[in-house]
């Protein structure tokens, strides 16, 4: 032994009690002590918001993934529920309006029930009704799944750059919208298809009608209501066990079919993935609300009051940011890919009393 160590325990056992319980213990005497502190089944540990959980019947719970029956059925309750509350908001509006100007024949009766403000009033209807219902679901729903409600922080850039989107979906409509009036030309049954397209628009969008009633049923409540319904509670289920792709494709498909008209589901399935491709994006229900807004508005509102000239160069901005439009829905799908992180990513809430 050389001098150096003969003079440390010299030291060492100078210390003060006080001073020797404060002495930090060596590598060694911390790795025997973690060694030991180790349960001896590590596989039946589980971590869920910083909490060790030991009992291995929880721990197969924790895995155990929503079933697939839930979230169809979750996904088409709603939608009934959607499309009950739409027809009964019709049947009300109609009433109130037969009530309030009586009719003498039978045809008044049916152009006023086949009016377009009898339309926007059911639409008002509904809105009233199924957005608080759907509300107050998602938020039950965030309090287990955790972030799936939509609320993350929105961008100006976000804002700008899916607004812009919405606008060139409008550009790629127009172009399926002349596409199929081509084959209409050959083919009766897209020619009859297109013709009642044309009678259902002259139906909820009419310079007869009130427009402010046409702005506040076709912009603000249809959009909020059918955003909730689609992107928060439809995309939200499939989200819980599906890949972003799959989500995105299934949900657009759903929200064309839901517009019962062959032209209508055609077209509205582009916005559709422009839609939801921007949740996924964003993270907040809001964008899409505010896309839904602008779609309808561009696309439906103003395009019936606008002069020629303005409507013509109106439509070579949609077609000029449609090439946009299509990059974002092309580079989503190329890099969606099921293990992607995305603002979707949910954490699922289990009970801290374990």
């Amino acid at each position: 032994m050389d001098k150096n160590e003969q003079k440390k325990q010299q030291e060492n056992q100078t210390q003060s009690p006080k001073q020797q319980q404060f002495q930090e213990p060596t590598l060694h005497q911390v790795q025997q002590q973690y060694y030991y502190q180790q349960p001896f089944d590590i596989s039946s540990v589980q971590y869920v918001h910083n909490q060790q959980i030991q009992d291995p019947e929880f721990s197969q719970h924790l895995n155990k993934p929503v079933p697939y029956w839930r979230i169809w059925l979750v996904s088409f309750v709603f939608l009934a529920i959607h499309f009950v509350v739409l027809n009964l908001g019709g049947i009300i509006a109609s009433a109130i309006k037969i009530a309030t100007n009586p009719v003498r024949t039978q045809q008044e009766m049916i152009n006023l029930l086949m009016s377009s403000d009898i339309q926007n009033w059911a639409c008002v209807i509904m809105g009233l009704i199924c957005i608080p219902i759907y509300i107050v679901f998602l938020e039950k729903r965030n309090h287990k799944f955790i972030g799936s409600l939509g609320r993350h922080k929105l961008k100006v850039g976000s804002v700008s750059s899916m607004s812009l989107a919405i606008v060139g979906s409008l550009g790629l409509v127009t172009c399926l919208l002349l596409l199929l009036q081509e084959l209409g030309k050959n083919v009766i049954f897209i020619n009859q298809k297109l013709h009642e397209y044309q009678e259902l628009t002259e139906l909820i969008i009419s310079e007869e009608s009130n427009i402010i009633l046409q702005i506040v049923a076709t912009v603000i409540f249809v959009p909020i209501a059918e955003e909730l319904l689609f992107r928060g509670i439809v995309l939200g289920e499939l989200n819980l066990r599906y890949s972003p792709r799959v989500v995105v494709l299934i949900q657009a498909v759903l929200f064309g079919l839901f517009h019962m008209n062959f032209i209508q589901s055609l077209y509205t399935f582009i916005p559709g993935l422009l839609l939801g491709i921007a949740y996924y994006y964003t993270g907040n229900i809001i964008i899409p609300i505010i896309m839904h807004m602008i779609f309808n508005l561009f696309g439906g509102v103003i395009s019936t009051f606008l002069v020629g000239k303005i409507l013509n160069y109106l439509n070579y901005i949609e077609l000029a940011t449609g090439v946009f439009s299509l990059i974002i829905i092309a580079v989503f799908f190329i890099k969606a890919k099921p293990d992607a992180k995305h603002k979707l990513q949910w954490e699922h809430n289990y009970p801290h009393n374990v």
